[in-house]
């Protein structure tokens, strides 16, 4: 050992020697030597390396590092001892290196063996360098050069390496044996020498027991120590070293050498100090997750503990403990992520799912798919990227959206909160349930009332589940809402009672009319309440009871809407609210059916109707001319606005108005025989739809344009030029022939500049009827005239009816116009001239305002639900004089339903019918639930036009008896001479007198008015049904007995004793409305002092009677019409309105039948609860079957008259007695179809239309009278040439359709030879039958059973239609797959049932033509006993085939009726719907025929269902009919 010169440090060459040599010395691996060497000389982790070799190349041998020596030198390291000596070691290996060619030793001269060689004491090699790793061989340059001082050393010790880790093809012997030797070579040479045992940490226990054995044999004297060592664990490394240092210096005694087992526990706790110091170290420095290793390491080079774990575990462990901090940190910040996400997922859940039957006990991947189906789904989550997990995507968690990704719901957690959920609505479930038994527990204990605290009762509800369930809080919270409910109701019901007793406050309003009231006035009040339940249900608040009556007596006293206690629901509110709304309709442009537009308007809407693409073209080339979709024509600027519809209009969607949208024109375009007969189809709809809905203003104005394909000839062409033009000569629009565009694009169909055209005629059609429109409407109805006659409605604040349905006739009146808050204004026909109503309506408590106003008449109206709404009525009534009345009780049913089915309901509509009759009123009922005619109320005004001048004359305090019957100049009523000439039309429904006495008859029975038809069918016949012998009348006039009226959807009661006084039949007519009313008998003494003072009336004698003539006339049917021959119902009507209106006229004034003036040129349908009232004339009309009036309208009434109003004006004429005229005239019947006739104001003695003979002013010279003549004789001149030239209309219609059947059997005859060579016969029901057994079609049986499944609950089944996608992708799934259940397509039943009735249009008939002809007979048969025996015999007597589908379909429908009250489906309803299906081959002549026809197909339809088991199952036990 050598000493350094200048320093106190001591040199130490240390020489590592072990086997070396082939696998076949060392084995598989070597000893550790090199490990144990690089350990020592460079002991930071990243210094050390693990693999190091010792077979070489040729060029590696002999290179610098190696220097052709079998030795390594590791280069100086400094190790500081205990005592603080300083230690300079230089470390060589003795090693043997393998030839890699020869794999053996390598020759470098004189060689000894290893085990003598590797004793060497003296070692030299010039320029050797040190040796760092196996990569440093070759490429010495780009490592640390360090060269062998001196070149040559003198080695100071030995550490012999003995591995004691077992490897392959090693034997311990030989290790033992060589080792032995080595050790011995080395003791020889007299340097100390250290057995180093290594890679311990991999030991094999005997090998470690032989190197001990090995270290303590005999031989070495103890003189060799043992240190077991591990490399690669760095334990003990330097102990080896250092023992070997201090054997070397022999000053120095042993040291202590450490056992590997606590030099590795040693090692392992600096290990683990120096990885927490590392790991706080990042924690406080590195704290987001996205931090990178490169700049977190340069942030801590300088820091001692990133030195020292650098140092013990090297940088990549550095890196990978920072990389796990890292992703610990983004764990924990997606943790925080989804805990947010959580936090938010219950409120969705609610939001989504709010109660159990949402989730439809679906698990949570069924819930998740719902979840991304939902419309809010975009709202709360989002959708991930498939390739990459939410997690991973850097966008979306730096983001701050807070919505969900959608994978986040895959998670456990997700899953977890949705149970939560789950469970929390059940646990809710059951506390709601258990709040609802409290709730239902408190209801039903009587013991409960208004008052009482929770602790009175609390032990009535102990022990119940619950009660005990629900915590304090939620008993006294229930019980409070519970005592707030029964308070507020005992509060109404006390109110209840309070009006109830109407009489006795108007009684003390009367004794106290200044509002004075006394103890004694409350006492008597008191008494005659206090017995009743609904005053004692207030005992425990007597003060509240106390304030509730005296706040009754104010308002009794001083009634204001705002003190009603219904406020701000008080009647009067309502009211006005109504009637602003109707002036607020009334002031908005286009408020009319189809857009009523005032001159001025620059906007105008239009629909463009057109399919295969039609309508948008033409968008488009309308957009095209006109810039920013402004058309100028005349100097005025028109705004457009377009609707393209190319669909279905009956859909809502293709319809031609919506509430947005109302079209003031209609341009129609077609290129070929599809797109015509889709134009045909749509504008047919269309009409009937406006029919349906009784619109009345007319269609809007129309142009029909022709955009020939470029593929038709020219024939084709010309054919569907003249179908077009033919159509809009029906529809009196304008038709142009646009023709292919020139030089206008590819593929553009219209011309531009005819377009134009085309925009400009329409434009100037809208300019011109909504200019005659508006002058009509400004002539017709002024606003500031003052009415003829002033009639008060009143109703009760609160009655339980819709006020809008009361008032309906009214505000749906086309002449209505509203003069005030409460007040409107209409104009009516009341006797040969309009007259103007003013209608004040009012509440009751309202009403009193108007007392000292002139009034003429009053309806009072009261619901059969309340009998506070009838009391008030009485009451109400005493204060009225001889006025007239008129009692509306509204029923929430039918009347007839109303009377039988509800109790209080009779007992209010007997009572309001014992007032009735004591106030000598009309009396009628309606159903709330529906709106009545316009001409509803219509009667009643007649009555009051007639008793007018009498009520003015007693309001003015004169004596009424030398009046003049015609009310002449009261009021601004004109004088004229037609007033009481000219008798009131008939009703709708006259009842016919009876054929036999009912005096002596006791027996009281409800009369059925007929309603089939059966009378006055026939105008052959004198008019004089009977009644059924079986119907007797009762002899008492004031039985408070009903008869049905029929009122088309409903019923309304009628007293038979009105029916008895049309025995009078042939005795002429009385006015029996001139008898007083005896109100002393029923109200005391006299009015009060708040009576109104308008009207006493006196008796007057009947005006004297005239027998009724046996006239009969035969009415002209018009001519028959083929519809095939006309594109829609347009054509028809239009043919109709231009072939017999002269002609009819001609026959009746040839027919004895003299005219009188028009009467009612308005949509008037009078309702049917006047076809029998009280005061009208019995006997005067004769027998109508049906009809408004005897006569029809004039040519101003609007076009869009009602279907059904249609249907009870079927026959164009009705024979119509004489009334009290002039000369002895009668009236003339004049045809429905009024269209020729040119418009005359009825108050115009000149009008052309007035008749010969027509009473004139007294005034009338024979000037007068000549012109009348002339003007007669124009009027038969233009009819006689309008008579001519349809003459010769129709010789040429027939012309051409006897060519066109001559083509028809040209074609016809081609088309049979072609079938009959090439196809066979047309198919019969029989080919679509599934089997013999199984005679209904497939496709029909799948529907039926589907609709049965699905549909019996379906509210309008068969009437709501499906949508066209539905049905179209049914029928496609059908012929794909005719086994495809229906159930699971998803598809809505609607469209299975529409699916249905366009499939059986396609069938063959399923009554073939004989017998639909016999159907047809059978329906029009009287007697329905025998009408259902010969449908029997007609159903017998078909194809079985035919018979099994029919018995197979009415089945299902009855089925759908007994559904009824679930789909408002009965047979009626069924039977209107499907008629025109089942019976899609029958054909009419004309529209007159068609109407005529309808209600008795209708009616056998109804039958076919109702009488199921008889006629489809040979059950005889059928009820008559």
């Amino acid at each position: 050992m050598a000493r350094r010169g200048g320093d106190a440090s001591k040199q130490v060459v240390v020489s590592v020697v072990g086997v070396s040599g082939g696998e076949r010395e060392k084995g598989v691996t070597g000893l550790g030597k090199s490990c144990l060497c690089n350990r020592f000389t460079k002991p930071q982790a990243d210094q050390y390396h693990v693999d190091h070799i010792s077979v070489l190349s040729q060029t590696d041998f002999s290179g610098r590092v190696v220097n052709n020596d079998h030795f390594l030198y590791w280069g100086e390291c400094l190790r500081v001892a205990d005592d603080g000596l300083e230690f300079v070691f230089q470390v060589v290996e003795q090693t043997e290196f393998i030839d890699d060619a020869s794999f053996m030793p390598f020759k470098a001269g004189k060689m000894d063996p290893y085990i003598k060689r590797c004793c060497a004491t003296k070692i030299q090699s010039a320029e050797k360098l040190m040796y760092i790793c196996k990569n440093q061989l070759g490429i010495e340059k780009e490592y640390e050069q360090r060269v062998l001082p001196d070149g040559k050393v003198n080695v100071d010790g030995f550490l012999c390496v003995f591995d004691v880790s077992q490897v392959p093809n090693r034997s311990l012997e030989r290790q033992v044996e060589l080792t032995a030797s080595i050790l011995n070579n080395c003791l020889k040479t007299k340097r100390p020498v250290v057995l180093v045992t290594t890679k311990n940490d991999e030991a094999n226990e005997v090998y470690v027991k032989e190197a001990e054995k090995l270290a303590s044999r005999k031989e070495f004297k103890g003189n060799i120590p043992l240190v077991e060592t591990s490399a690669h664990e760095n334990v003990n490394v330097d102990c080896a070293f250092m023992t070997l240092a201090n054997l070397v210096d022999r000053n120095r005694g042993r040291i202590r050498i450490v056992p590997f087992y606590e030099a590795a526990r040693h090692r392992k706790e600096i290990l683990d100090v120096a990885t927490d110091a590392f790991q706080r170290l990042v924690r406080t420095h590195v704290l987001d997750y996205r931090s990178i290793w490169a700049s977190t390491s340069k942030k801590l080079a300088q820091n001692p503990d990133f030195i020292h774990y650098v140092d013990l575990f090297g940088m990549d462990q550095a890196a990978k403990l920072f990389r796990r901090h890292v992703k610990k940190l983004k764990e924990e910040y997606l943790q925080r992520k989804v805990e947010g996400y959580m936090d938010l997922l219950p409120s969705i859940l609610r939001e989504f799912f709010p109660d159990l039957q949402s989730l439809e006990d679906g698990d949570w991947l069924s819930i998740q798919q719902r979840i991304s189906e939902h419309p809010e789904f975009d709202r709360y989550f989002l959708r991930c990227n498939e390739d990459i997990p939410w997690s991973e995507n850097t966008d979306l968690l730096d983001s701050a959206d807070t919505r969900i990704p959608f994978d986040v719901l895959d998670s456990n957690e997700a899953e977890t909160v949705f149970k939560n959920h789950v469970n929390a609505l059940q646990a809710e479930l059951e506390m709601r349930e258990m709040r609802d038994r409290f709730k239902a527990l408190l209801a039903e204990t009587g013991y409960v009332t208004p008052g009482k605290r929770l602790d009175e009762v609390r032990v009535l509800f102990m022990g119940r589940e619950s009660f005990d369930s629900l915590s304090e809080h939620d008993r006294q919270f229930i019980y409070e809402q519970h005592q707030k409910d029964i308070t507020e109701k005992a509060r109404q019901n006390f109110h209840e009672l309070l009006l109830e007793q109407a009489e006795l406050f108007y009684h003390v309003k009367s004794i106290a009319p200044t509002g004075t009231i006394t103890q004694e006035d409350i006492r008597d009040i008191t008494q005659t309440l206090q017995e009743d339940s609904r005053y004692k249900a207030l005992d425990r608040l007597e003060s509240e009871r106390t304030l509730l009556l005296l706040q009754h007596l104010g308002f009794v006293h001083c009634p204001k809407k705002e003190h009603c206690p219904t406020f701000p629901n008080c009647m009067d509110c309502l009211i006005e609210k109504i009637i602003a709304n109707k002036a607020a309709s009334n002031s908005r442009p286009g408020s009319g059916t189809w857009g009523s537009k005032t001159v001025s308007d620059p906007h105008v809407n239009l629909v463009l109707l057109g399919n295969q693409g039609l309508a948008e073209d033409l968008q488009n080339v309308i957009r095209s001319v006109c810039e920013d979709d402004e058309f100028e024509l005349d100097n005025q600027v028109f705004s457009l606005d377009y609707r393209s519809i190319d669909g279905d209009v009956s859909l809502p969607q293709n319809s031609f108005k919506t509430p947005e949208f109302t079209p003031h024109g209609v341009v129609c375009a077609y290129s070929n025989e599809a797109s015509l007969e889709y134009v045909r189809e749509s504008l047919e709809k269309s009409l009937l739809t406006q029919l349906e809905r009784e619109e009345s203003s007319p269609t809007p104005p129309i142009t029909v344009l022709f955009a020939p394909d470029p593929d038709l000839d020219h024939n084709a062409s010309q054919h569907l030029h003249d179908e077009g033009a033919n159509l809009a000569d029906s529809l009196q629009c304008t038709f142009m022939d646009v023709g292919p565009s020139v030089g206008g694009g590819e593929g553009r169909r219209f011309d531009s500049s005819l377009v134009t055209k085309a925009l400009r005629s329409l434009i100037t059609n809208i300019q011109h009827r909504n200019n005659s429109l508006n002058i009509y409407n400004s002539a017709v109805l002024p606003r500031d005239s003052q009415p003829d006659i002033r009639i008060i409605m009143c109703m009760l604040c609160g009655d339980p009816y819709s006020v809008e349905n009361v008032l309906s006739p009214l505000l749906n009146h086309q002449w209505c116009v509203v003069t005030g808050e409460q007040s409107i204004s209409l104009q009516t026909f009341l006797d040969d001239c309009k007259r103007r109503v003013e209608v004040i309506v009012s509440s009751y408590h309202g009403a009193n305002a108007f007392r000292e106003d002139l009034v003429h008449g009053f309806i009072l109206v009261y619901s059969t639900k309340r009998k506070a709404s009838l009391a008030t009525l009485r009451a109400f009534s005493a204060n009225i004089p001889n006025l007239p009345i008129q009692i509306l009780a509204m029923t929430d049913t039918s009347s007839a339903t109303a009377f039988f089915k509800s109790d209080i309901s009779q007992q209010l509509i007997t009572e309001g019918n014992a007032i009735a009759d004591r106030l000598q009123a009309h009396f009628m009922t309606s159903t709330a639930t529906c709106q009545q005619k316009t001409a509803f109320y219509t009667p009643f005004f007649k009555e009051v036009w007639d008793k007018k001048p009498e009520i003015e004359q007693a309001f003015n305090m004169e004596d009424p008896s030398g009046l003049d019957d015609s009310g002449e100049g009261t009021l601004e009523r004109p004088s004229h001479h037609y007033h009481r000439s000219i008798t009131l039309p008939p009703p709708r429904r006259n009842m016919p007198p009876r054929s036999q006495s009912a005096e002596g008859s006791s027996s009281e029975i409800y009369e059925t008015v007929p309603t089939d038809g059966s009378l006055g069918d026939d105008l052959d016949e004198p008019l004089s049904p009977v009644f059924p012998d079986d119907q007797p009348l009762t002899p008492s006039d004031d039985s408070d007995i009903y008869s049905h009226i029929d009122n088309d959807e409903e019923e309304h009661l009628v007293k038979p004793s009105q029916f008895k006084k049309q025995h009078r039949f042939q005795q002429g007519w009385q006015d029996d409305s001139m008898c007083s009313r005896r109100m002393d008998d029923y109200w005391g003494d006299g009015f009060t002092s708040q009576a109104f003072t308008t009207g006493r009336r006196a008796k007057f004698p009947p005006p004297p009677t005239k027998p009724r003539p046996k006239a009969s006339q035969t009415l002209k049917q018009p001519g028959k019409l083929n519809l095939k021959a006309y594109g829609n119902v347009t054509d028809a009507i239009g043919k109709l309105n231009l072939k017999d209106a002269g002609l009819l006229h001609s026959k009746l004034t040839k027919g004895g039948s003299v005219h009188a003036p028009l009467a009612t040129p308005e949509n008037m349908d009078l309702g049917p609860d006047y076809a029998a009232v009280k005061d009208a004339v019995p006997g005067l009309y004769g027998s109508f079957e049906a009809g408004d009036y005897g006569y029809s309208r004039v040519q101003d009434l609007p076009q869009g008259a009602g279907s059904k109003a249609r249907r009870q004006r079927r026959e164009k004429g009705r024979q119509v007695a004489p009334g009290k005229l002039e000369g002895d005239h009668a009236y003339r019947v004049i045809p429905e179809d009024d269209s020729s006739l040119e418009v005359s104001s009825p108050r115009d003695q000149q009008s052309p239309i007035l008749p010969p003979g027509a009473p004139t002013r007294k005034d009338t010279d024979k000037t007068a009278r000549r012109k009348q003549e002339k003007l007669r004789s124009r009027e038969e001149a233009r009819q006689r040439e309008e008579e001519r030239k349809r003459a010769k209309d129709e010789e040429k219609m027939k012309k051409a359709a006897e060519k066109e059947k001559e083509r028809e059997k040209k074609k016809a005859s081609k088309g049979s030879t072609k079938s009959a060579a090439k196809g066979p016969p047309q198919p019969t029901l029989e080919d679509f039958v599934q089997s013999p057994e199984r005679s209904v079609p497939l496709f029909l049986e799948k529907c039926v059973y589907f609709i049965e499944l699905e549909g019996l609950d379906s509210e309008g089944i068969y009437r709501v239609p499906g949508n066209k996608v539905h049905v179209e992708q049914l029928t496609t799934k059908f012929k794909e797959d005719g086994n495809v259940n229906f159930a699971e397509l998803d598809i809505p039943v609607n469209a299975a049932a529409t699916a249905l009735k366009d499939y059986l249009k396609q069938l063959p008939p399923l009554l073939p033509q004989s017998q639909l002809m016999e159907l047809t007979t059978i329906a029009s048969i009287g007697d329905r006993s025998l009408r259902l025996l010969r449908l029997k015999e007609m159903l017998t007597g078909l194809p079985r085939v035919n018979f099994e589908v029919l018995k197979f379909l009415f089945q299902h429908f009855v089925r759908v009726a007994e559904n009824c009250k679930l789909n408002s489906m009965d047979s009626k309803n069924l039977a209107i719907c499907w008629w025109p299906t089942l019976l899609h081959t029958l054909q009419f002549s004309d529209i007159a025929e068609f109407e005529s026809q309808r209600p008795h197909i209708e009616d056998i339809i109804q039958t076919m269902i109702d009488q199921f088991p008889f006629l489809f199952q040979g059950k005889e036990d059928y009820v008559m009919v």
